[in-house]
């Protein structure tokens, strides 16, 4: 039976899973990442993370074909580095790759984290098999992959599918984590529905999210969604807007891409129409209908370890 290596790098968390090349996991590991560490320790807790998954699958890794490699922020998948990720700054530039595959003895390749979760939903998970899916993760942050015809498509230099970075006010716009104002993730992330909710209470509003709140405990998006669910009007309303700009979002995916899937994933995800219903009524109300008759808006089928399998995917793919 063939089998795969996939390694999902975060800022805090490593990830590592043997599958098949249907996606089925059979063997899994996770350690910390300490992303401060010089990069040689980190490729050495993602080479023992994989071994770990490799003895846990009854292999061992010179026995896999190929490893992928999900790495947060742009990546150059030719040269085999991470180009920029914030979290994980030692990495920057590192020929990660290369001192994987000499380590493992095995084909590696490394792909950005969202570019993975789309094309795993696209082949074994929400993709529906059609011919274009958009992924979009909403957390922390907004991020986003592209399957066009079969393909994942990164763009000239692997920036492709940066759908948090929208501009949508510009001008006036809450400041973004990329230092522009108005972004997509500035006005519809976990991170900018907080940053609402914290001013509400405030202002003495959010009077459901105030009794809610565990003493000192920080206001975070899930809080703010059971507040809502529990009829907090301000919570709601918080909600309703952060759906609102994602739904102008998908419009603008929907004009330049016309995929037969908007696949959302991500925490914030996870609150279904709470948010997802604001959004679908601006696509109806604002997308052209041929548009939108061929276009599903749907969660993501995988969860958190669609970034994996799909790195697996494209890395066994590439070798064959």
């Amino acid at each position: 039976m063939t089998l795969i290596g996939s390694i999902d790098l975060g800022g805090t968390k490593i990830y590592a899973a043997v599958l098949t090349p249907e996606g089925e996991i059979r063997g899994e590991a996770r350690l910390p990442t300490a992303p401060r560490r010089p990069p040689e320790a980190i490729a050495d807790s993602l080479v023992q993370a994989i071994e770990q998954a490799a003895t846990a699958a009854n292999t061992r890794p010179s026995a896999l074909p190929a490893v992928g490699l999900s790495a947060p922020g742009p990546v150059d998948t030719a040269a085999g580095v991470i180009v920029e990720a914030p979290n994980l700054p030692t990495l920057n530039g590192f020929p990660l790759v290369r001192r994987l595959s000499d380590r493992l003895g095995a084909s590696v390749l490394i792909e950005n984290d969202a570019n993975c979760a789309a094309y795993a939903e696209y082949r074994v998970g929400a993709g529906g098999g059609g011919r274009g899916l958009v992924y979009i993760t909403i957390s922390t942050g907004i991020g986003g992959g592209i399957v066009l015809d079969g393909r994942l498509y990164r763009g000239v230099n692997g920036v492709a599918g940066e759908v948090g970075h929208i501009p949508l006010q510009p001008r006036g716009g809450p400041r973004c984590g990329c230092g522009n104002r108005g972004c997509l993730e500035a006005l519809a992330s976990g991170t900018a529905i907080a940053r609402r909710a914290r001013a509400a209470l405030a202002r003495g509003g959010a009077p459901g999210l105030r009794a809610l709140r565990p003493p000192g405990q920080p206001v975070d998006a899930e809080m703010v969604a059971r507040a809502a669910r529990a009829g907090d009007p301000d919570c709601r309303r918080i909600y309703r807007g952060a759906g609102w700009w994602l739904g102008q979002g998908f419009v603008t995916v929907l004009h330049l891409f016309n995929p037969d899937r908007i696949v959302v994933g991500g925490g914030v995800s996870l609150e279904g129409d709470l948010v997802l219903g604001p959004a679908r009524a601006v696509v109806a109300e604002r997308a052209f209908a041929s548009a939108e008759r061929a276009c599903t808006i749907t969660t993501a089928a995988l969860g958190t370890a669609s970034p994996a399998i799909g790195a697996a995917l494209l890395a066994f793919e590439a070798r064959t």
